[in-house]
């Protein structure tokens, strides 16, 4: 079995152990936080599977962010917006699969 990699974390709790609006540094090159977003937020449905959830509470909780906080996120942090996250748009991670952001 291959082994596992760490990401690196940045933002820590007040104790300095990572908590609170700690976030993942963005894997393979990925600098640009409006491209983290997207990708982040078209994979919800798959992290939240490998937490336990069921493939349709994975779903239903990636279209809540989508429906719900994407927007109103961008509006509050525009470095983590793009217009171009959206359903076959440039930062689609599968442009030619119409079910979306799953």
């Amino acid at each position: 079995m291959p082994e596992r990699r760490r990401l690196p974390v940045r933002g820590t709790g007040r104790d300095g152990a990572p908590g609170g609006r700690a976030r993942v540094v963005p894997p393979l090159g990925v600098e640009e936080e409006a491209k983290a977003e997207c990708y982040g937020l078209q994979s919800i449905f798959y992290v939240a599977t490998q937490l336990g959830a069921s493939l349709e509470q994975g779903k239903a909780l990636g279209r809540l962010y989508w429906t719900s906080l994407y927007r109103v996120h961008g509006t509050q942090w525009p470095k983590y917006y793009s217009v171009d996250c959206r359903n076959g748009g440039r930062l689609d991670l599968r442009p030619h699969d119409t079910r979306w952001p799953e």
